[in-house]
């Protein structure tokens, strides 16, 4: 035989049964009670026991203690049958505030006669008795003033919570400090005291003290009161459901107004399985009417570590009545699940973690993840509000994912309506970062750092360079065909045999801009097309017509090249290079007429196989033969006048220069280096040169011309170097003149 845990009295025929014998059956009662108390529940308060503010007529406030039940660290019952007024007296020498209350269990000695219609034998017929009761303590107590201890084995043990390390050094703390196998007091012990929290109540010291609410003074005082009182529990592994259903559910129900019997039929029934509600909440099994699920938590639940829910099992989020998914029309039908979904089948053998919403029968289920806005004050006794959630991912049930949206338009829709959107991949060993977005400006799809940009097209491999089809480099240039585009270009095309860029319409049009084994080539690439350049949102202004003519400001060229001017001069600019003092020329069109010369401080020359044959310099002389004219004409060599060349110009060794004219008959006439004057009373004419002759008069020649002039004669009356006069024989007459002389 080990350890005697308990002594069970055993008796038999004719024994004679004392005191001692009787009360061992009330020691091995109690001690067996008090181990079940404490070995499948924990000490605290089973029911009641609450402390209840009231208002006096007087106006003070009274504090009862209400009737209820406890359990105290040994295993034995707190009773109080009676609701207990607290004495305030009890309470001299607290400080002011808050005062903890404390119940412990009581007992003292009773002693009697039994009622009878004679007493006959003395103390025989007296008896004894044990008046179990409970004590009210008060005051912020120590643990050592809170209980006496326990002891386990003959050894004492301050804090019961340590119990398990009596024998092992790295045994667990027991937090409920609930220990049935320890020694239980004797029955007659007394002062083993283990207090029971009830909570607090306000208290004002004076002559004399007296009780202040805790309500109206500060509510986190009430909560606090709560927190002190300690509830028993329950203790164990196995929870076994009688019918296949463990309900975790509040005790209370709160009633408003005044309570009769449908109210107090309202507030209860409907958390009970015979309310309506609960219909489809049970289901016809095989083996009877069966809940659908085995624990019920019916309010918030939390939990500080793990929770595990098994494959296939799965977590789901149901509407408000706990509906099922049929019918599918039904309303709130639909609902959310997470599930664990292991396919060990196929080459894969995928573990899986599904959130899986069901399909809507109009609109759509949404999975949303979304972001809270500062809470609320909240309400007292409800759950938690937020003014607004905003969502920043959707997944419906059709598919579409949103970011930033919860209603995504396609398969995923990126939306930011605060600013840009974007979606940003980053490569953190490189680094390198890639930006898919909208902004300001439009779409964006860009690197950051000074990483290229590269787009691949074929094979299996996306990390494989050689499918790079285009390539934006961080400088801005981009290659197509290559990796490396030309830093000197913005876009660089290369091709094994051709590089080619085709613009197409649907009509079809083509445009062809290429690289050739034959060379550099734009074209139009559809037969009959005109090529046509254009700037200023596409407006032409350079064709290349079909036939191979081409015109610039003009779209139908009449001529191999055809300039036409679109505002101003129609002009042609050559220049040796772009500097503003370096020899340029021109070749244009104006409204006075056509022009071409040297549109710089330069000469300008008339040239046949690389060699000067004419000049204009840029002091205006001409040379003819000559590349250094001394003359405003400087011809070397010989002159052919006339419709057929039959005359040559003179020559000579002076410097001669001739001026012709035509006078009108009223004389009112003049010309190149020269004007005309005449008195009609007279038939005189006078002729003045502009810049007079060098030194001598000229040789000047007059013809008569015009109906009447024959038979007329014409003489110089006077000439000098700056002009001469003639004089008819009769009548007005018109008349040419060629003047001859040095100048």
């Amino acid at each position: 035989m080990n350890d005697i845990a308990a002594e069970r009295p055993s008796f038999f025929e004719g024994e004679v049964i004392g005191a001692a014998d009787l009360e061992q059956i009330m020691v091995y009662v109690r001690e067996q009670s008090a181990r079940h108390l404490l070995g499948g529940h924990t000490w605290g308060i089973v029911a009641g026991l609450q402390l209840l503010e009231q208002t006096a007529p007087s106006g003070a406030i009274d504090v009862y203690l209400l009737p209820g039940y406890g359990i105290d660290g040994y295993g034995r019952a707190v009773v109080v049958v009676n609701p207990l007024r607290l004495d305030v007296a009890w309470f001299n020498g607290q400080p002011t505030g808050p005062t903890q209350v404390w119940i412990r269990y009581d007992q003292g000695a009773t002693r009697g006669v039994r009622p009878g219609f004679q007493v006959c034998c003395g103390d025989n017929d007296a008896f004894s008795r044990v008046a179990e009761s409970y004590e009210v303590e008060v005051g912020n107590l120590s643990l050592a003033k809170q209980q006496s201890g326990i002891s386990i084995a003959g050894e004492a043990i301050a804090d019961a919570r340590t119990a398990s390390r009596m024998f092992d050094d790295a045994g667990p703390v027991i937090c409920d400090g609930s220990v049935p196998y320890q020694d239980m007091p004797l029955a007659d012990d007394t002062r083993s005291r283990w207090l029971i929290p009830l909570g607090e109540v306000g208290w004002q010291p004076g002559t004399p003290g007296q009780f202040v609410t805790l309500v109206d003074s500060d509510p986190t005082k009430v909560l606090h009161s709560r927190r002190l009182r300690r509830y028993a529990g329950v203790v164990g592994e196995n929870f076994y459901a009688a019918d296949g259903l463990i309900r975790l559910r509040r005790r209370e129900s709160g009633v408003a107004g005044i309570v009769d019997q449908k109210v107090i039929d309202a507030a209860c029934g409907s958390g009970d399985l015979a309310d309506p509600s609960h219909d489809d909440d049970l289901e016809n099994c095989a083996d009877g009417p069966t809940p659908t699920e085995l624990v019920w938590v019916e309010g918030r639940m939390r939990v500080t570590d793990d929770v595990r829910v098994l494959a296939p099992g799965r977590l789901e989020l149901r509407n408000a009545k706990g509906t099922s998914y049929f019918p599918p029309t039904a309303k709130g039908s639909a609902a959310t699940f997470l599930q664990r979904t292991d396919h060990q089948a196929g080459p894969a053998n995928n573990a899986d973690l599904a959130v899986v919403i069901g399909k809507a029968a109009t609109g759509n289920n949404r999975f949303l993840i979304q972001e809270a806005s500062e809470p609320q004050e909240p309400t007292p006794c409800q759950a938690v509000q937020f003014a607004t959630l905003t969502t920043r991912v959707a997944v419906l049930d059709n598919g579409n994912v949103g970011i930033g949206t919860d209603a995504p338009d396609q398969l995923l829709t990126v939306a930011n309506a605060g600013g840009d959107a974007f979606i940003h991949l980053h490569d953190g060993d490189v680094p390198s970062d890639l930006y898919l977005g909208a902004g300001e400006f439009g779409g964006v799809f860009t690197t950051a750092n000074t990483n290229d940009l590269r787009f691949r097209t074929g094979g299996t491999d996306p990390t494989d360079d050689a499918q790079t089809r285009m390539t934006i480099v961080s400088t801005g240039q981009v290659g197509i065909g290559t990796t490396t585009p030309d830093p000197g270009h913005n876009i660089t095309l290369h091709g094994k045999t051709r590089a080619s860029l085709i613009a197409r319409t649907e009509d079809p049009h083509e445009v062809l801009v290429a690289a050739t084994s034959a060379g550099a080539l734009v074209a139009s690439n559809t037969a009959g097309d005109d090529l046509r350049l254009g700037a200023d949102e596409a407006e032409p202004y350079v064709w290349i017509k079909a036939n191979g003519r081409v015109g610039v400001h003009h779209s139908n060229p009449a001529y191999n090249l055809d300039v036409v001017a679109n505002t101003g001069n129609a002009e042609l600019r050559l220049a040796a290079t772009a500097g503003a003092a370096n020899r340029h020329m021109l070749v244009g069109a104006e409204d006075a007429g056509v022009y071409a010369g040297s549109h710089s401080e330069h000469d300008f020359r008339l040239k046949t196989f690389e060699t000067t044959k004419m000049i204009v310099k840029v002091d205006g002389k001409v040379g003819i033969g000559t590349e250094s004219p001394t003359q405003t004409l400087d011809v070397r060599g010989p002159i052919k006048l006339g419709y057929f060349g039959q005359y040559y110009a003179t020559g000579g060794h002076l410097n001669w220069a001739m001026v012709p004219g035509v006078v009108n008959a009223v004389g009112s006439s003049s010309g190149a280096g020269w004007t005309s004057t005449h008195n009609p009373s007279t038939s005189d004419y006078k002729i003045e040169f502009t810049t007079a002759f060098f030194v001598n008069p000229p040789i000047v020649t007059v013809t008569l011309v015009g109906s009447g002039s024959s038979g007329v004669m014409a003489m110089i009356t006077a000439a000098d170097a700056g002009g001469f006069t003639i004089e008819l024989s009769s009548g007005e007459h018109a008349f040419h003149f060629i003047a001859i002389a040095e100048r």
